[in-house]
């Protein structure tokens, strides 16, 4: 067989050409790309009007110190020129635009005298923004307000020069200014240092300064001056001024007359008037009534809710301390008025800032009307109420513990006696808040307030407990005095040690069990609250005693 003349398969060659033009198109798109970019950059601008957008004056530039301006001077240019500011401009960083004056509002956290102040302020700037504004600074002028006036009057200084609409340049007569300002100061009455609206922020806060504490002492009837501000200036929101109204107290307590709040409430509705208060944040659980000093009467400011809800019992591991930690709520009536208003409080923290409560432990704001039908409707609830404002219960302090026999295994009853003459004089308080919370506990069930739940079962595991621990001493002592067989021939001693029950006790038994079912569930129901923690301080001593011999 002859290989020579043997062919070989045809074979196609191949074609490289597409991968070729795909690499120099790749190649050459950035070259071009950048050339197009070029002859955009420079192609010279035809008209003013291209030139005006091709250089644009970076914004005015706020300092630091929230003070003074400094206005951009790059005036506009033509041909040439405008191609070289142009090219300058590309090269430097883009402007972000102008500090806020205000920035200071949008602080999270603490509440201070600053952040209030730039709060109001910047509710102001944007009302103005809307509509021309009559703004009414009713200012505490008691004695115990001098510091918070102080305050505000240093950062009204920083503020109330900067509030200006932009573009609008001030006005000097009041009628067509866009902001015109009150000032007021109250006691036990309000009067007006300034008798007519001011334009001139200047002499605004040279009348803030003139107000001084009087010799009205600690009385401040918040909710009067309001109205008589509203009376005396309210029409300023119709024709023909047509203005925003708004008023702002500046103020370190819950005020007097609270009972004026739904009189008030109603009249600033009506004229839809908002009301902001730079205001005292309230103690939890109390009044944090104090004696005033010079000025008479008490300084209080709260509760945060309507009617303390905290029912004060002394703890055996010493003072739980609820009552004097502040939240970030501000007493009950400024709050509920501020919130009806369509306004808002700015509660001070003067401790650094006050305790944060999840949203389900907010207060419940209501009219005064509706709260006493809430309160009348549910007897937990009264009852919570009512044990409340009773002086503190005791609770077993100090108590001797160690008793000695003679030979024949008798104790000395006058050493009992003394022993237990002490808690026998602080049970009548334990038992005047048992009784009180032991005949609303039937109405617990219906309390669907879970701040009010909490606060009724901490205090019914707390008075359970006090009970327990006073009378099972009491009891414990008395079987002792009437004769304890030993179980050891030598027993001399005998010691009263702290336990969970009442040993041959079935009633307090069984009063121990459920205080610490009532302690256990608010730990259960209300994670990381004041309740909670309370509960958790009372169930770290134990809810009885046993005799120990030795």
């Amino acid at each position: 067989m002859s290989y020579g003349n043997t062919r070989r398969p045809y074979r196609k060659k191949k074609d490289y050409t597409p991968i070729v033009l795909a690499v120099v198109m790749f190649l050459a798109l950035p070259a071009l790309a950048f050339a197009v970019y070029k002859f955009v950059l420079n192609k010279p601008a035809s008209t003013p009007e291209e030139i005006a957008v091709a250089v644009v004056p970076p914004r005015n530039i706020v300092s630091s110190n929230n003070a003074t301006t400094r206005p951009a001077t790059i005036p506009a240019t033509t041909g040439t020129t405008a191609r070289a500011a142009n090219t300058t401009t590309t090269t430097t960083p883009a402007n972000t635009g102008p500090t806020d004056p205000f920035a200071m509002a949008d602080m999270m956290g603490m509440m201070n005298a600053d952040v209030a102040t730039a709060k109001v302020c910047k509710k102001l700037k944007e009302s103005m923004e809307l509509r021309k504004t009559l703004a009414i600074w009713l200012f505490d002028r008691s004695p115990s307000a001098d510091g918070r006036r102080e305050e505000v009057l240093k950062h009204l200084q920083t503020y109330y020069p900067l509030l200006k609409v932009p573009g609008q340049a001030p006005a000097a007569d009041p009628a067509a200014a866009q902001l015109v300002s009150v000032v007021g100061g109250f006691a036990a009455d309000a009067s007006f240092v300034t008798q007519e609206p001011e334009a001139d922020s200047q002499k605004f806060l040279s009348a803030v300064a003139q107000i001084k504490s009087g010799s009205d002492g600690n009385i401040e009837n918040t909710f009067k001056a309001i109205e008589a501000a509203v009376t005396k200036f309210g029409t300023y929101a119709e024709p023909p001024h047509l203005r925003n109204v708004a008023v702002i107290v500046v103020t370190d307590e819950i005020g007097n007359d609270q009972v004026e709040r739904d009189k008030v409430t109603a009249l600033v509705q009506k004229s839809t008037i908002p009301v902001y208060v730079i205001g005292a944040a309230a103690p939890f659980g109390g009044t944090g009534a104090m004696a005033a000093g010079p000025e008479g009467s008490q300084f209080a400011q709260g509760p945060e809710t309507r009617d303390v809800e905290w029912v004060n019992i002394e703890s055996g591991m010493g003072p739980i301390m609820m009552g004097n930690q502040e939240t970030n709520f501000g007493p009950y009536s400024l709050t509920a008025l501020c919130r009806e208003s369509g306004g808002e409080m700015f509660p001070i923290a003067s401790l650094g800032g006050g305790m944060n409560l999840p949203p389900q432990y907010a207060p419940r704001y209501m009219s005064e009307k509706d709260y006493q039908a809430l309160v009348a409707g549910n007897k937990a609830l009264s009852a919570l109420i009512a044990a409340a404002k009773l002086p503190a219960a005791k609770q077993i302090s100090g108590p001797e513990t160690s008793f000695g026999v003679d030979e024949a295994g008798s104790p000395t009853t006058a050493d009992v006696d003394k022993a237990q003459r002490p808690q026998a004089l602080i049970k009548p308080s334990i038992d005047a808040v048992y009784d009180l919370l032991k005949e609303g506990e039937k109405d617990r069930p219906k309390l669907t307030d879970p701040r009010q739940q909490a606060a009724f079962d901490l205090a019914m595991g707390r008075i359970m407990a006090a009970k327990v621990r006073t009378e099972g001493y009491i009891v414990l002592l008395a079987a002792f005095k009437s004769g304890r067989k030993a179980t050891k021939p030598d027993t001399r001693l005998w010691r009263l040690e702290m336990a969970d029950g009442i040993e041959k006790n079935s009633v307090l038994d069984s009063m121990a069990k459920k205080a610490r079912q009532y302690l256990e569930k608010v730990i259960a129901e209300h994670p990381n609250t004041p309740w909670a923690n309370a509960a958790q301080q009372e169930l770290a001593l134990p809810i009885g005693w046993k005799w120990i011999e030795s």
